[in-house]
């Protein structure tokens, strides 16, 4: 091989080198500024920050934290008015996972807050929610560094979406773009309220409810983990920590048995707020788009629901959830197995 063709090969070697990264470094800004389901959320945990900044007279803070439920459900301002509770609505959409929602909120946790955990019940008795859009949302938010983070890691290899565009979601976007379709379902103007609140507004039929046997969830090693973790991290912060179940609207009526199975997992870690809901709303006219997400008068039942528990220190015992799952029982709502 001349020299001259070793050069000539190096040169185009480094010619690669420096395109792949600037090709790198564009798309890695393109997916931080310009996808709108990041920009969304991103808005409302700002929107959260800045809402528990005005909260300065209160000596704690109730920190409530989980999916979009949470988000759509529980509105600050109304805590604040009505119960005079200082909470902060730090929920997050679903699909970032369940351990980078819990680490965004203790981004803000204080010693002496009050933090409410509410991820759903799917996060605690299911496993990890391995997509894109999670890691791309916490590099948003708080860079490349992931080394103090106590509740997930991520390895270099992992990063790789970051620095690629994602092409379906690029696809998707133009379809919505040409059809003048809003590029999320959700916009800060129409739906994001200054407390960090998430008032959904578009109504769709959703299912009537059903009566069916159910097998009652169990906390998986994912959850346990979780849960685990928050404890420990809120017993060296000094903070009290509790549980309750998100408000949703359950096609079956027999949920409150499925998930008291679930509790009874969950107290063995933590004390469970005893809210008079059990995590249901069973009127369908209450809910938007999704049975997750509230309209606004289904919001306020669940905010007043958990507001009242709260000001009444109302909490489950071991002896409650034993009963209820052996009324469970003794009603046949259980599958065998």
């Amino acid at each position: 091989m001349t020299s001259f063709t070793l050069h000539s090969n190096i040169l185009q070697l480094f010619v690669i080198v420096i395109i792949t990264i600037i090709s790198a470094i564009s798309s890695f800004s393109h997916k931080m500024n310009n996808h709108s389901e990041i920009f969304f959320w991103s808005s409302a945990y700002k929107n959260s920050k800045k809402y528990s900044s005005t909260l300065s007279q209160y000596d704690y803070r109730v920190i409530i934290f989980g999916g979009s439920t949470v988000r759509s459900s529980y509105i600050p301002t109304l805590f604040e008015e009505k119960f005079s509770i200082p909470l902060v609505n730090y929920g997050i959409h679903a699909g970032i996972d369940g351990k980078i929602i819990t680490q965004l909120a203790f981004d803000n946790i204080k010693s002496g807050d009050v933090v409410i955990v509410a991820l759903e019940p799917s996060f605690l008795s299911g496993g990890p929610i391995n997509t894109n859009v999670g890691i791309d949302f916490f590099v948003n938010q708080k860079g490349l560094d992931f080394s103090q983070n106590s509740f997930f890691s991520i390895n270099l290899i992992d990063l790789h979406d970051c620095l690629a565009l994602d092409a379906r979601y690029q696809i998707y976007r133009f379809i919505k773009k040409i059809t003048k379709m809003k590029p999320y379902r959700y916009t800060v103007s129409q739906n994001l309220h200054n407390d960090g609140w998430m008032e959904v507004k578009e109504k769709r039929p959703i299912p009537q409810h059903f009566s069916r046997k159910v097998k009652g969830k169990r906390l998986s090693n994912y959850g346990r983990e979780i849960l685990t973790k928050i404890k420990k991290n809120c017993d060296s912060l000094e903070c009290e920590v509790y549980y309750t179940l998100p408000t949703m609207y359950y096609q079956n009526t027999n949920n409150i048995y499925e998930n008291a199975t679930l509790l009874r997992d969950i107290i063995e870690i933590m004390p469970i707020v005893k809210d008079g809901m059990f995590g249901n709303n069973p009127n369908s006219s209450d809910f938007s788009d999704t049975e997750q997400h509230p309209l606004k008068q289904g919001a306020i039942k669940a905010s007043n629901s958990l507001g009242y528990a709260l000001v009444r220190k109302s909490f489950w015992t071991k002896e409650e959830i034993n009963e209820l799952i052996l009324l469970g029982i003794e009603n046949d709502v259980y599958v065998k197995e």
